[in-house]
């Protein structure tokens, strides 16, 4: 999300779960860029990603951290959710998305881990997200593409959020609403972990002459 190199795919021991994730990775990654005609060193300059872990994910052979599929997801302007989704959910309005079968993606340190709350696929769901922060954890976000804002629901612990020279420190229940195209912080003081979800908006050209 932030800082002005990217972390290297991990290198911890593969899991099944590990195994969906760099598969639909794989596929998401290598039809998105063949989709924007752009070849992998044109990628690596737009995304800040190297040219060498852009190969390995469109391989198969990286697990890429959370910061890395952010960077990727603003160089596309997509959402995030489309670089974890599986196959299109497109022949029924009724789905279910399984606690085991949503992959968890954390940081390079794996204080901060988000997992997908939506069904991937479905171009009119919501992206949902659940993030998880250990005990006093900070996590600097570096901003969105433009016109991207996000919605916070703090589930259990305490959770302060900074942005543009605003911040608010939140329990259980609180929400925040924030512009997300500019960096911003995500801070748990508390000696517990931190639970929240998160909702990612991308507002578009209808917001013109909104206030800031």
């Amino acid at each position: 999300m932030t800082g002005t190199e990217l972390p290297q795919a991990s290198a911890e021991p593969e899991t099944l779960p590990d195994r969906a994730l760099r598969d639909a990775i794989a596929t998401n990654l290598t039809r998105l860029r063949r989709n924007a005609g752009l070849t992998v060193g044109t990628l690596a300059e737009v995304s800040g990603v190297s040219r060498e872990q852009l190969l390995a994910l469109e391989a198969g052979r990286a697990t890429p951290s959370l910061r890395v599929l952010w960077a990727l997801a603003d160089a596309f302007e997509v959402p995030f959710g489309v670089l974890l989704s599986g196959a299109a959910c497109a022949t029924t309005s009724f789905h279910v998305l399984r606690a085991a079968r949503s992959p968890v993606v954390g940081s390079a340190d794996g204080g901060f881990r988000t997992r997908a709350l939506s069904v991937a696929g479905d171009p009119r769901e919501p992206d949902v997200y659940e993030v998880t922060l250990d005990p006093g954890w900070i996590e600097h976000a570096a901003a969105h593409a433009a016109d991207t804002f996000e919605h916070l629901v703090v589930v259990h612990g305490s959770l302060t959020v900074e942005v543009d020279g605003s911040g608010a420190t939140l329990g259980p229940g609180d929400a925040v609403f924030f512009r997300a195209d500019r960096a911003h912080t995500y801070r748990n003081s508390g000696a517990t972990e931190t639970m929240l979800h998160l909702t990612m908006v991308y507002a578009g050209d209808w917001i013109d002459g909104a206030p800031d």
